[in-house]
């Protein structure tokens, strides 16, 4: 019997990224949700695009590395767009990547033991302060305080990517949130409201 098989394509990330032309992003969080979340990484400008809908998408971990490697596995063998709303858009097909990013460069100059170290201690401090959260009671419960925050965070974003607004997600995690949907989201959105009624008038 004769038998063909057939493997799924493969390569790293940063060979993805240098094939099609991709700006890896990573950001350290700077609202502490523990060690294994303190970066999160993603490609600039892309969504992944499922059943229709457009998604951001994001690798979390402690360090850039980390995140990378976790954001190379969730966008695996899905479609992801690039410029979803403008005239440059396109639309890529990702094959398996691999878990073997490009080395990044520590912004802070940090060696991997002393990212390590510094893991440590954070792992040691959210430790103590759950401890301390819970001999206190339930009133001082800021851990769910800052991952409900931080879900917040990261749906406003995918909001303002999908919304298209440039510069609409140039704000920091720790800025205001009403402030932030007043000037990212209300203002923009009135303004294109505006345009799109001047422009069917003009029409008319």
């Amino acid at each position: 019997m004769e038998i063909e098989t057939e493997f799924l394509e493969r390569m790293s990330i940063d060979e993805f990224a240098d094939k099609h032309g991709l700006t890896m992003k990573v950001v350290e969080r700077d609202i502490d949700l523990g060690p294994a979340m303190r970066f999160y990484a993603y490609f600039n400008d892309a969504e992944v695009k499922l059943n229709g809908v457009y998604e951001g998408r994001f690798g979390d971990g402690a360090t850039p590395e980390d995140a990378i490697t976790d954001y190379a596995k969730r966008i695996s063998l899905l479609t992801i767009v690039i410029d979803a709303y403008s005239a440059s858009r396109r639309e890529i097909r990702v094959p398996v990547l691999s878990c073997a990013p490009a080395q990044v460069k520590e912004s802070d100059g940090m060696t991997g033991e002393e990212i390590a170290y510094n893991n440590g201690k954070r792992a040691v401090y959210a430790a103590l302060l759950r401890t301390a959260f819970d001999d206190f009671g339930s009133e001082l419960n800021a851990d769910r305080w800052r991952i409900e925050r931080m879900e917040t965070l990261t749906k406003l974003r995918e909001l303002c990517r999908v919304v298209g607004i440039e510069g609409g997600n140039d704000w920091l995690d720790t800025d205001s949130l009403p402030d932030v949907i007043e000037n990212r989201l209300i203002r923009p959105i009135e303004q294109i409201g505006l345009s799109l009624q001047d422009s069917s008038e003009n029409v008319a």
